[in-house]
């Protein structure tokens, strides 16, 4: 027997979120804030397989490379803590912070 499982999120929940005050109301202020900016948003579990730190590494990069860019693009990772009783995720994260810190400090 052969079914499908979907995994992720209910898009039709997302959706209907849209039509929410609250959510409008989040937007309108979001627009504003990062208004006449890219924004480059990654969600993700803090996973060793996700590649969070090169991902955060390539934006250091391009930033590094293509300063004019510093004010016009920025990048917001979500990235949700899993598994933080394993050393290596504990390691993980800490890499992570790292990383971030560097980044805001040298263009934030």
């Amino acid at each position: 027997r052969i079914a499908a499982f979907p995994i992720g999120i209910d898009p039709a929940r997302f959706s209907q979120a849209l039509d929410s005050e609250k959510v409008k109301f989040h937007i309108t202020e979001l627009r504003k804030r990062f208004a006449g900016r890219k924004v480059m948003l990654g969600v993700d579990r803090l996973d060793i397989i996700k590649g969070i730190p090169q991902k955060l590494l390539a934006y250091e990069k391009f930033l590094d490379e293509n300063p004019s860019w510093k004010d016009k693009v920025l990048l917001v990772q979500i990235a949700v803590p899993t598994r933080m009783d394993v050393p290596e995720y504990q390691q993980l994260r800490s890499l992570v912070h790292e990383i971030v810190g560097r980044i805001n400090g040298k263009f934030g």
